[in-house]
């Protein structure tokens, strides 16, 4: 977290205010407050997850998971239900804060998951070549379904976001 900001459209010099794991980059973030107080949000580096929260007194505060994750993490999200999930690089799905694998990877997987997203109540997955849904059951475990869209040579490094009633995957 940094802080403070200039919503006014100008540049404003921001400080650090936490440092989760120095000299690790942070990978990806999901809100858990929901805009709420205390802010409170995961921070995802590619071999820790933190839960970073400010208390009353202003300070904010780092707490890792401590899950060892057999793959990097590519990204964090919390479900509409507010269930937080972890992708890794793998395609394995894992719940947090406990660690519990709720989808292994797809059988089609070509190298290494790029990115995940959920949207409109589907979580989606790319890999170098292709683009991926979950299927889920009732119990919160799911399994990717056949590749919606391949496109072999194109997606690695890529990344996928929400339109207003579209994908954007680049």
């Amino acid at each position: 977290p940094v802080g403070p900001f200039d919503f006014d459209g100008g540049f404003t010099e921001i400080e650090p205010l936490l440092v989760p794991s120095p000299g690790s980059d942070i990978i990806s973030l999901a809100e858990l407050s929901d805009g709420g107080f205390p802010p409170e949000v995961w921070v995802a580096t590619r071999t820790d997850i933190f839960r970073v929260s400010e208390n009353a007194q202003g300070r904010w505060q780092a707490q890792p998971s401590h899950i060892a994750f057999p793959d990097f993490v590519r990204n964090v999200w919390v479900t509409p239900a507010g269930q937080s999930r972890i992708g890794t690089s793998s395609g394995t799905i894992y719940s947090l804060p406990s660690g519990l694998k709720l989808a292994e990877p797809p059988a089609a997987l070509k190298g290494t998951a790029q990115a995940y997203l959920q949207y409109c109540g589907q979580v989606f997955m790319i890999d170098e070549e292709n683009l991926y849904t979950l299927a889920t059951a009732g119990d919160g475990t799911g399994a990717w379904a056949a590749p919606l869209l391949s496109r072999p040579g194109v997606l690695k490094n890529g990344r996928i976001f929400p339109g207003t009633h579209e994908l954007w995957i680049f």
